[in-house]
């Protein structure tokens, strides 16, 4: 786990030392699309819109820790394991390059998760940071992660 804190980090400060933001109107409103997108299949558990939104090499931190790529993360949306009930991403800021984005927002939501709560739905709160890289003219988010927020 502290290896992979580790290079989430690096990753964050090499992003962050190099990101010069150009924010343009486009590219924020793509962004901003993708992340609704993203919600969207949360939502309907829709594994499809998932492949397209998600980059193969992502890293996905829960707030309890726990670290999912790509496919884990796809399974775990699509499988029944959670079901959202709600999602709103709250206070949401995009800053852009031509190539990456950082999406910063607070994640507000209704959760049933097998073997959690006694599978009754419970409110999650979360301050979220994401990476989004664009890949052929689409945004695909390649890093997330968040933490509990009190209520």
């Amino acid at each position: 786990m502290k290896k992979l804190l580790l290079a989430f980090s690096f990753v964050l400060l090499i992003t962050s030392s190099t990101f010069a933001a150009n924010n343009d109107p486009e590219d924020i409103k793509a962004v901003d699309e993708a992340v609704s997108s993203l919600i969207q299949a949360f939502l309907n558990a829709d594994g499809a819109a998932l492949d397209k939104l998600a980059a193969a090499d992502l890293i996905y931190v829960h707030s309890a820790g726990n670290v999912e790529d790509a496919t884990a993360f796809k399974n775990a949306v699509t499988s029944g394991k959670d079901k959202y009930l709600n999602v709103k991403f709250n206070n949401q800021t995009i800053s852009t390059t031509p190539t990456a984005a950082i999406v910063g927002h607070i994640f507000d939501g209704t959760l049933i998760s097998k073997g959690v709560n006694n599978e009754q739905p419970y409110n999650l709160h979360l301050g979220v940071v994401q990476v989004w890289k664009k890949e052929g003219g689409t945004w695909k988010i390649v890093a997330r992660k968040s933490h509990r927020l009190p209520f």
